[in-house]
């Protein structure tokens, strides 16, 4: 039960740290926009003509993003992410009621329903992908 608990607990600390890293490189993002857009303010209160933002730079995707495949990465992900837990966890289940009883491990059939855990987390992102495409309009290409 321990390699559970530790994979668990392994999961969310990679999870945390893409939200954090997603987060920061954002936060980045938005300190770069924040002082193009003070210097132009600065100079359009001096009088000078400025040239149009780059689509990167006046609120459109990032271009790093927009390299990826179309920008379609994040949903993309998603789906891959769905159909590795959804997949693991059967497989988990199945593991354990294929596995025979033995005085040294117990009856594993009875931890059968933890494949459960991945498989409703893969669910959980397929509805993800599902809901961003229907809400955003991000169609995969």
């Amino acid at each position: 039960m321990i390699w559970v608990l530790l994979a668990v607990t392994i999961l969310a600390l990679w999870a945390a740290l893409a939200i954090l890293a997603r987060h920061l490189r954002e936060r980045k993002r938005l300190a770069l926009r924040e002082m193009i857009h003070q210097e132009r303010m600065a100079a359009l209160e001096k009088g000078a003509k400025l040239s149009e933002l780059p689509a990167d730079l006046a609120g459109g995707a990032d271009p790093a993003e927009e390299t990826r495949s179309g920008g379609q990465w994040v949903q993309r992900a998603a789906l891959a992410g769905a159909f590795i837990l959804i997949l693991g966890g059967m497989g988990m289940s199945l593991g354990f009621l294929l596995m025979p009883q033995t005085p040294e491990l117990g009856d594993l059939h009875q931890m059968a329903p933890l494949g459960a855990i991945p498989v409703l987390v893969g669910l959980g992102l397929l509805l993800y992908a599902w809901v961003d495409r229907l809400v955003f309009g991000r169609e995969r290409s």
